[in-house]
């Protein structure tokens, strides 16, 4: 019989060689008692103990084999727990066993150093003396939840206090039942950061604030501003027109008496006060002008379109610009101070295409749209510039948004690729509740 190549296990090779023994026994006592022994029988009885003693050489040897392995795994684990010992020991964070009852069992360096406390020292005290004594009756609730299973994981923070009194803020991180495993981390330092951001955006937040009443405050100021100019523009108007005008028109009356009574042979005379009255004429008109500058008169009793039709026609009549006018004049329009605004608006654009633009082509067009009315004046002059829109000298473009916004309304400039300029405002047409609001006024 040949050695088995597989390994027996212990138990069948004791039964084994218990055999084989007991069978080589048999063969001796028969030698010398009993009738004679076979050779082939002695032969089997042999080679059985032989396999026996091989399986078990090779049983020790398999059983050395897997007690240095043992032996390896034994003195890995020891390094391992050594190396978990060291993170443990040297995390930059607090790390604690207790029992359910909070009684600490084993304590890292990070924690004794919040502590105050050396680590060995820490074994057997209760977590609860290191919190802060309002605090307590919470933890203590705490605790009892972990016992019963109430919680997995749970995150909070705690003012903890230390040996000899020093306090702080510490972020804590729990979790177990029966053995609890402690995170702690001083957030002291993050917590005064995180007051002082929060300081600073309420102080951002104030100061916001207070720009935002002075923005309101300068807005309602340049609103009764715009309103003072525009009083102040109708009664110099009305004063020029009724006292200057008046005065010209009766110089000029009593000139062409004197003219048409003088003889006539007295020529020179005669010629004399023509002049004069082609002055006074002059003055008149430079008057009308004037006043129809300061405030015309179309725009209090005729209505916003007569009055930006009189501005457009007067322009291209002083400047030789080629203007045009579609003004679609069926639908609501604003009240007194919005349509005021609008031909201020209208005023400023013109007045720039004539200061500013080159041009010489001038259209201006009306039209209600979604609510709104739009107002659009465009030229083919040489086109705005992005600077120039952003100079903080822009006092007309300034004034004429600033003039949109009192009416709640926005305005839009725009210079095209190669030339010419647009200046679009929008305003909210007069709803039914607004209008019966104006009536009653």
């Amino acid at each position: 019989m040949k050695p088995s190549a597989a390994r027996l296990d212990v138990p069948d090779l004791e039964a084994l060689t218990a055999h084989a023994l007991a069978r080589f026994e048999v063969l001796l006592a028969r030698r010398h008692d009993g009738p004679p022994v076979r050779d082939e029988l002695v032969a089997n009885t042999l080679q059985e103990l032989s396999v026996a003693l091989e399986e078990l050489r090779v049983s020790v040897e398999t059983m050395r084999e897997q007690s240095e392995a043992l032996a390896a795994v034994r003195q890995e684990l020891v390094a391992e727990q050594a190396r978990f010992q060291a993170l443990f020991d040297f995390a930059p964070d607090g790390y604690l066993v207790t029992d359910s009852a909070g009684i600490i069992r084993r304590a890292n360096q990070r924690a004794a150093d919040l502590l105050g406390v050396k680590p060995e020292r820490l074994v057997g005290k209760p977590l609860t003396v290191f919190i802060a004594l309002p605090a307590r009756p919470a933890f203590r609730a705490l605790l009892s939840q972990l016992a019963a299973g109430d919680r997995g994981t749970l995150d909070f923070e705690a003012r903890l206090t230390a040996r000899l009194g020093r306090t702080f803020e510490a972020a804590i991180s729990v979790a177990g039942t029966k053995e609890l495993r402690w995170l702690l981390r001083d957030v002291t330092t993050q917590r005064a950061a995180q007051h002082a951001l929060e300081d600073e955006v309420s102080e951002r937040k104030r100061t916001e604030d207070r720009l935002r009443n002075s923005e309101d405050r300068y807005r309602q100021l340049s609103g009764h501003l715009q309103g003072a100019i525009e009083e102040e523009r109708t009664r110099i108007a009305r004063e020029v027109h009724d006292e200057l005008g008046a005065a010209l028109t009766a110089i000029r009356f009593e000139l062409s008496a004197i003219a048409a009574a003088m003889p006539g042979g007295e020529r020179a005379p005669g010629d004399a006060l023509a002049a004069s009255i082609g002055r006074v004429d002059a003055a008149i008109g430079v008057t009308r002008r004037i006043c129809g500058d300061l405030r015309p008169s179309l725009l209090d009793h005729v209505g916003l379109w007569a009055a930006i039709e009189w501005l457009v026609e007067d322009l291209g009549g002083r400047t030789g610009i080629r203007c045009t006018v579609d003004l679609e004049k069926g639908g609501e329009v604003p009240d007194s101070e919005c349509a005021t605004a609008l031909f201020r608006i209208v005023q400023e654009a013109v007045t720039n295409t004539v200061r500013h633009a080159g041009a010489s082509k001038l259209h201006v067009a009306a039209r209600a749209s979604g609510g709104e009315l739009v107002i659009e004046v465009s030229d083919d002059g040489r086109g705005i510039r992005e600077g120039e829109l952003a100079r903080p000298d822009a006092f007309g473009i300034i004034g004429m948004q600033e003039r949109a916004r009192a009416c709640r309304g926005r305005v839009l400039i725009e210079g095209g690729r190669v030339h010419g300029t647009r200046v679009q405002v929008r305003v909210p047409l007069p709803t039914p509740r607004r209008r019966d609001a104006r009536s009653n006024r």
